[in-house]
């Protein structure tokens, strides 16, 4: 026999996507999704700092640093990927969590200073960076790419008779959308016009 699920977060390779929430009483396919969320940032610094605080651990008990700093580069680089894609943060509020990258990397090395040293981190290593991915650089563009990934079946699954009664329908979806497309179009980034539509 089926039972309903009801769950507060959503494991998602690694990472904790909360942004789908049902409340008990409600049926479980009346989910609550949030659109913009700054709080998907907080948590994200949360989670570096406890992985900090975990390589700190493997590197006291023995682990060298430079593998140490594969793995935060590793979680750096992939871990807030999924909260961006899920929870629609203005750049600005991204920096936060580069400067929690900054404070993680002061951590470990004890000696990185300066705008320099940290600029550097976050070059590509290709580059002559230690490839640490800025996420204040990338977390509208995650967003966008992910709704535009599954735009059509969220329209879909609906059941309005036109994508533009859809789109009426979920205003503040579709605001957040087209604004978040505007400005990457004013970045200069490539983004397609038929989006939302």
């Amino acid at each position: 026999e089926f039972t309903a699920q009801v769950v507060d977060a959503l494991p998602c390779l690694g990472s904790t996507i909360s942004f789908v929430r049902t409340p008990a009483d409600e049926e479980w396919r009346d989910v609550q999704v949030g659109i913009a969320d700054p709080n998907g940032v907080e948590e994200a610094v949360q989670q570096l700092q406890s992985f900090g605080d975990g390589l700190e651990g493997l590197w006291q008990a023995g682990l060298e640093r430079q593998h140490c700093f594969t793995l935060l580069r590793t979680f750096v680089n992939g871990a807030v990927t999924h909260k961006q894609r899920a929870r629609l943060a203005g750049e600005d509020a991204w920096v936060a969590y580069d400067d929690a990258v900054w404070e993680q990397l002061i951590r470990m090395t004890g000696n990185v200073t300066g705008p320099y040293c940290r600029r550097m981190a976050f070059t590509p290593a290709k580059m002559g960076g230690l490839g640490l991915a800025a996420a204040a650089g990338r977390g509208e563009a995650a967003w966008v790419s992910s709704w535009q990934a599954g735009r059509h079946e969220v329209r879909r699954g609906q059941g309005h008779t036109s994508v533009q009664q859809a789109e009426r329908a979920t205003p503040r979806l579709t605001t957040a959308a087209e604004g978040a497309q505007e400005r990457l179009r004013q970045a200069g980034a490539e983004v397609s016009r038929e989006s939302t539509h």
